[in-house]
């Protein structure tokens, strides 16, 4: 697609800052762009370099080529990404505005309920509870419905609103029932719906340095896919706010980790040891890595983490 090229160019010149360039290559592409998903790229850009009045306009593009296609799932989809961004630049009202219509075609259409899922997370992160509480109610209890709660506890996280937050979440290990998600009669892999939601849980804890807690959601998930990527991710969030706590766990991962241990789960350890201000520990794991792009990752991870002192002479 000639437009997503030009675009990816105009990204290339605003990091080389030569705006009066960004402004050709986006011109060039809105001449060419068909889907909604290219006109909120361009408006991203244009907000970038001060153009508001631009941005605004590319954003409502993205609303009308959004709404003017056949498959409602997409429509809901172009429209929430639409409405973060709007979002995240202060853009609230219209941003709300852009969710509830989102809302209207989800009801209207009864769409599937994993897009109900979305929809409640972006109202969350838009920090409209009272929007995602509806949608909440709407659904039956099961997976997804468990899944939305969990992303709604994780939201709140952000927000500070800890008591909420514990509240969706307890109520998300609640719901969800022990089964096997996704497409698996299609010949794709399944997931355990429990350990799904059981890992957004932990990392929920992990973000407002509830560390016990964490681990002991993580104790509990059985499939070993939603532990690797549940414990990757808390080990790093820990190092952050607790270095002795993560250092502790970082090792004894490297120690017991057992079959889930891999290259990319050693890079995790080695940099949340470096967070950790553990440079040692760090580069002689790295020593074990197998190279290629994981071991490369952990070498730069580990080298931003140095700080260098000046000698005493």
């Amino acid at each position: 697609n000639k437009a997503v090229a030009l675009l990816e160019i105009a990204k290339t010149n605003l990091l080389l800052r030569n705006i009066d360039k960004v402004k050709i290559d986006l011109i060039k592409s809105s001449k060419l762009a068909e889907k909604s998903n290219t006109y909120l790229e361009i408006a991203k850009i244009l907000y970038k370099i001060d153009d508001i009045k631009q941005s605004k306009l590319f954003l409502n593009k993205a609303k009308l080529v959004a709404k003017s296609k056949d498959r409602e799932f997409w429509i809901v989809r172009s429209l929430i990404n639409i409405a973060v961004f709007e979002n995240l630049i202060g853009l609230n009202e219209a941003s709300n505005t852009t969710l509830i219509d989102a809302k209207k075609y989800v009801l209207l259409k009864k769409l599937d309920e994993r897009i109900f899922i979305e929809l409640i997370a972006a109202f969350a992160e838009t920090d409209n509870l009272d929007q995602a509480k509806e949608l909440l109610n709407l659904m039956k209890p099961g997976y997804e419905k468990a899944m939305a709660m969990s992303l709604i506890g994780k939201e709140l996280v952000a927000k500070k609103n800890i008591s909420e937050m514990e509240y969706f979440l307890n109520e998300a290990i609640k719901t969800v029932p022990d089964l096997v998600g996704g497409k698996y009669a299609l010949g794709l892999p399944g997931f355990s719906t429990k350990s799904r939601v059981f890992m957004e849980a932990a990392k929920a804890y992990a973000l407002v340095g509830k560390f016990d807690k964490s681990h002991e959601l993580l104790g509990l998930i059985e499939s070993d896919r939603f532990y690797k990527e549940g414990i990757s991710e808390i080990i790093i969030i820990q190092s952050h706010k607790d270095k002795v706590g993560a250092k502790k766990l970082a090792l004894k991962m490297l120690d017991q980790g057992g079959k889930i241990i891999d290259n990319k789960f050693t890079g995790k350890i080695v940099y949340a040891l470096a967070i950790s201000q553990d440079i040692e520990n760090s580069l002689n794991i790295i020593k074990t890595m197998e190279l290629g792009f994981d071991y490369s990752q952990a070498l730069i991870n580990t080298a931003n983490q140095i700080s260098f002192q000046q000698e005493d002479l």
